[in-house]
């Protein structure tokens, strides 16, 4: 990947699951990775250095599922506002672009695709016939906070192993 070394790279979440695999490919790739603080003045000097931002909805932004109505309207709200963010400033040159993970192995899942009988179930309805490892969203975001995807902005890419498409 290029045009990632020596670059500060903001993570938000970045102690457990997609934010800290995220966090292990950027370092390994030779980022800078900063995290979230309450100290206003840091964090817009912090914003002021930012090569690209990428924010982490969910498949429900994209078509609803059982998670609720509140999780849903929230995970749509960050698609949105990706979006605006990366029409605003593109002009100045700030790329914006969401990733939308289906069922994801992680803490957050609370170990449920551990369970044999559940993972196969999810597996069926995915046409790679598994669960994605937060791995494998992380590398997705550092490829879109790289220049390798220097042209891509305001992109919502669903990283579900195409189980959008049945």
């Amino acid at each position: 990947m290029t045009g990632l070394a020596g670059r500060v790279v903001l993570v938000t979440g970045a102690a457990s699951g997609i934010g800290r695999a995220t966090c292990e490919r950027l370092v390994a790739e030779g980022a800078k990775v900063a995290l979230v603080d309450r100290d206003r003045a840091l964090l817009d000097e912090v914003a002021r250095g930012l090569g690209a931002v990428v924010t982490i909805a969910s498949t429900a932004a994209l078509r609803g599922h059982g998670f609720g109505s509140g999780y849903t309207a929230s995970k749509g709200g960050v698609v949105a506002l990706t979006r605006l963010v990366a029409f605003q400033y593109g002009d100045r040159k700030v790329r914006a672009n969401c990733i939308c993970p289906g069922a994801t192995d992680t803490p957050m899942t609370g170990g449920v695709y551990r369970q044999p009988e559940r993972a196969r179930a999810v597996a069926r309805a995915v046409p790679l016939r598994r669960v994605a490892q937060p791995h494998e969203i992380g590398d997705l975001a550092c490829y879109l906070l790289s220049d390798d995807a220097s042209y891509v902005n305001g992109q919502v890419i669903a990283a579900d192993g195409g189980a959008g498409v049945m």
